[in-house]
């Protein structure tokens, strides 16, 4: 709605300051749209004129278009590095990655940011944490489960409302209410781990997609095992998030239902 608007209020500046066809119009409207030209328009043709307007707009086209190939080119890498990774993972494949301090929250941001292309002006995105969270950890697997759990949340949302709520706290103990919801560990073991660390780091993502049918639930974190259409997905990322989480000794609640499933991510800050 906003964009035919504001079609409407370009086209109609050009028509009392360009002699055109209405084809010719049309084209520099979507031009100066897609390049995101903010009005007035007249003192653009003063200085340039005519002539010139119309060739600038389509030489600065070139290199926006040129942008978002070389930003499509990196989303595409970013999603096949995730498959390589993941199978390595799964064939237990040495990555050779230290350990170090990292603050958290920059990490998931990076991952936030990852999928603007899906989320800007079409999820509502709520955070709620700190500026800061200094933790230990592999942060180039940790990434692949921030990675994993977002875009699981787009992909839920496809068809429902799109609201993605993202919670990080520091507690002294993970809260009873994550503790009664299944886990991973719970559909391993069959029983609870108690909480033996004296401070958890807890990051919570709550979307308001489509929920896992509850008879489906049990098998998410199986190798291979997939809710999703042919072609969306291999059915490795949470089997892969589970592992890289076990390995740095947390652990992954969720519970769904039908307008919200939530991730909980429970790290031990040692």
């Amino acid at each position: 709605k906003e964009e035919r608007q504001q079609k409407k209020e370009i086209k109609k500046e050009l028509e009392s300051i360009l002699e055109e066809s209405s084809e010719s119009i049309e084209y520099i409207t979507e031009q100066i749209l897609l390049l995101k030209l903010k009005p007035p328009y007249k003192p653009y043709l003063k200085s340039l004129g005519k002539h010139k307007f119309k060739e600038s707009l389509s030489v600065a086209l070139i290199f926006v278009n040129q942008f978002n190939s070389i930003t499509n080119i990196g989303i595409a890498v970013e999603k096949a590095s995730r498959v390589i990774f993941a199978l390595r993972s799964y064939l237990n494949t040495e990555m050779f990655l230290e350990k170090k301090e990292v603050n958290l929250i920059s990490e998931i941001e990076k991952a936030i940011h990852l999928y603007d292309n899906y989320i800007l002006g079409k999820v509502t995105t709520l955070r709620d944490f700190p500026k800061e969270i200094k933790f230990i950890c592999t942060a180039e697997n940790l990434s692949q489960v921030w990675n994993n759990i977002i875009f699981n949340a787009i992909q839920a949302m496809y068809l429902t409302e799109k609201k993605l709520q993202i919670i990080i706290r520091v507690l002294d103990e993970i809260p009873k209410s994550i503790l009664l919801m299944k886990s991973s560990l719970n559909l391993e073991t069959n029983e609870n781990i108690p909480s033996q660390y004296s401070k958890w780091i807890l990051v919570s993502f709550i979307d308001s997609g489509t929920m896992i049918p509850e008879n489906l639930q049990d098998k998410i974190f199986t190798p291979f095992f997939t809710t999703k259409a042919l072609g969306e997905g291999i059915g490795l990322g949470l089997y892969v998030s589970k592992k890289i989480v076990h390995e740095h000794g947390g652990k992954i609640y969720f519970s769904s239902r039908e307008g919200q499933t939530e991730f909980s991510i429970a790290l031990p800050l040692v």
